[in-house]
C-alpha cells in the first residue's frame, strides 16, 4: 500500500515537472539563439575592423541560420572567408525571422549599404513554442534587446 502511494505521489511529480523543464528548455534555446546572432553581429563589427575590410552579417531565415564573413587575405584579394562559427538553430520548432537578409560594417565597425548590403536597421525575432526574442539593431550598428 505504502509502495503505490509513493509511486502514484512520483507519478503525480513527473507530470507537473515534465511540462515546466520542456518550456524551460525551449526558452533556454531562443535565449541562447538571440545571444548568438548578438555575438555574431558583434563579431562582424569586430572583423571590419581588425582586418580594416567590409564584412558582412548573412541572416538565412528560410534556412534558419547566420555567419559572419569578411576577406581575411593579406593582400585584401576579395575572397571571403566565414569568421566563426555558422550558426543553426538548433531544434526544429525554433524560428527566426528578419527585416534584413545582409547587414555590412565597414572599416569603422558601422553599419553600410554599398553594394547589396541592406540598412543596418534590422529587426530579428527567434520564436519556439509562441514566445518570441527579438534583437533590434540600429542604423549605427548597435544591438538594442
Amino acid at each position: 500500500m505504502e509502495l503505490m502511494a509513493v509511486c502514484v505521489v512520483i507519478g503525480l511529480l513527473i507530470l507537473i515537472i515534465i511540462p515546466r523543464i520542456d518550456l524551460a528548455l525551449r526558452a533556454a534555446s531562443r535565449h541562447s539563439a538571440a545571444a548568438q546572432f548578438t555575438t555574431a553581429h558583434a563579431m562582424a563589427r569586430a572583423t571590419a575592423v581588425r582586418y580594416s575590410r567590409p564584412s558582412e552579417l548573412h541572416i538565412d531565415p528560410a534556412n534558419g541560420l547566420f555567419y559572419v564573413v569578411v576577406d581575411t587575405t593579406l593582400a585584401g584579394s576579395g575572397i571571403k572567408d566565414t569568421v566563426g562559427f555558422i550558426h543553426r538553430l538548433g531544434t526544429s520548432d525554433l524560428t527566426i525571422t528578419s527585416t534584413r537578409t545582409l547587414l555590412c560594417f565597414d572599416r569603422r565597425g558601422l553599419a553600410s549599404t554599398v553594394g547589396t548590403c541592406q540598412a543596418g536597421d534590422a529587426t530579428v525575432t527567434f520564436v519556439s513554442n509562441g514566445k518570441a526574442d527579438t534583437v533590434i539593431t540600429t542604423t549605427l550598428g548597435k544591438i538594442l534587446r
